[in-house]
């Protein structure tokens, strides 16, 4: 009597950890949906267009997530001054998809004439649609 007790304790405390897991699991999940711009990275490097007015911008988006998969993405690039005071915001649609733990290299131009006093530029994730 006392083996199968044990046994089905045994059983029992597999059975809670696998449940534990797959609620852990879960629960990625819906954070990572529900918060997508928090699972996705940005950073890259940028420099003014000679002949043309604008920034080319060579960046990374890195997919932190390990379970969902995202498209069409929004960055927004932050054009800052020499005193970090934020002069325009513009953003850039990225129609691809983005799969877990997924790095994309993209190099665009922006659309954005020069703009003056313009010192650094920072860019961020804004928006992406979950691919079901």
């Amino acid at each position: 009597m006392f083996l199968t007790s044990l046994s089905f304790s045994c059983i029992d405390k597999e059975t809670q950890r696998k449940n534990d897991e797959a609620a852990q699991i879960q629960f990625e999940i819906e954070s990572e949906q529900k918060f997508p711009s928090s699972n996705i990275d940005a950073k890259g490097s940028y420099r003014k267009r000679i002949l043309h007015s604008g920034y080319e911008i060579n960046f990374e988006i890195i997919n932190k997530a390990k379970f969902t998969t995202y498209k069409d993405l929004v960055i927004q690039l932050s054009y800052y001054s020499k005193t970090k005071t934020l002069l325009h915001t513009e953003n850039m649609k990225i129609y691809e998809i983005l799969k877990p733990n997924q790095v994309l290299k993209i190099e665009k131009n922006t659309k954005g004439g020069n703009i003056e006093n313009t010192k650094t530029l920072g860019w961020r994730c804004i928006s992406a649609l979950i691919v079901e």
